[in-house]
């Protein structure tokens, strides 16, 4: 009987544990559609607008968790997103300003079909096309400061023509706050385990993009231990693993 009673007592844990990962699941499903409505609303107001109108400012307001890239032929400094405290609220911006270094002057650059507010993003800039600013992933939160949204998705500003692209592939959410850096024509995105360990590899879908190269191939990364590196090249536009694993980190 008293091995019986534990073989219940144990069973009864078990339901009991799997009741409240069901209910933090749901709850956590129910966040998240929160933010994607908060979310798709601001880029309903973003889509409001329709030229691209730069002006003279002071300074950008206090900030955290925003991107500062060197423009690769002008004496100037991009500023990208980014996110503020007031002790209350908490505010996202997808904001794009430019410093001039030599005239000691702000820019507030106002374009059409912008990302969406984030702060914690990945930003690099490579010279192709008169100047490219990649941003990848990054982090929007509720205004209490309370739930997060991790983006997946990979944009494009051309410095140029001043206008925003996205480019769309296919990544696990995990990624969403990996490093980027430049190296030549590449972008290097460093994967971190949980977005390739798991019931299934991380796929990565190459895609279109204007300048690129047809017939991509599917690539898929497999489970390895530390890092995997991955990189973005800038023609053809495509991401490709690379074979390199970065253990022990």
């Amino acid at each position: 009987m008293g091995k019986k009673g534990k073989k219940e007592k144990g069973r009864g844990a078990e339901k009991t544990a799997a009741k409240m990962e069901k209910k933090v699941s749901k709850r956590s499903r129910k966040e998240e559609e929160d933010l994607e409505a908060l979310i798709a609303h601001f880029q309903t107001l973003d889509a409001k607008r329709t030229q691209i109108v730069e002006t003279p400012c002071p300074p950008p307001s206090p900030r955290l968790n925003a991107s500062l890239s060197v423009h690769p032929e002008k004496d100037e400094l991009i500023l990208f997103g980014g996110e503020y405290f007031n002790g209350q609220k908490t505010f996202l911006y997808n904001e794009l300003y430019v410093y001039n270094i030599r005239k000691d002057a702000w820019t507030k650059v106002d374009i059409p079909s912008p990302p969406p507010r984030r702060c914690a993003h990945q930003a690099v800039v490579v010279p192709q096309g008169g100047g490219q600013l990649w941003v990848f992933g990054g982090e929007f939160a509720s205004p209490n400061g309370e739930q997060f949204y991790h983006y997946k998705d990979l944009w494009v500003l051309h410095l140029a023509t001043k206008t925003w692209e996205q480019v769309k592939f296919l990544l696990s959410s995990a990624a969403s706050l990996s490093p980027v850096l430049q190296l030549f024509s590449c972008a290097l995105l460093f994967i971190p385990l949980e977005a390739v360990l798991g019931e299934r590899p991380l796929h990565i879908r190459p895609s279109p993009h204007p300048g690129a190269s047809a017939g991509g191939q599917r690539h898929s990364l497999e489970p390895a231990l530390g890092y995997v590196m991955s990189h973005f090249r800038v023609f053809p536009g495509v991401w490709a693993p690379l074979c390199c694993v970065i253990s022990g980190c």
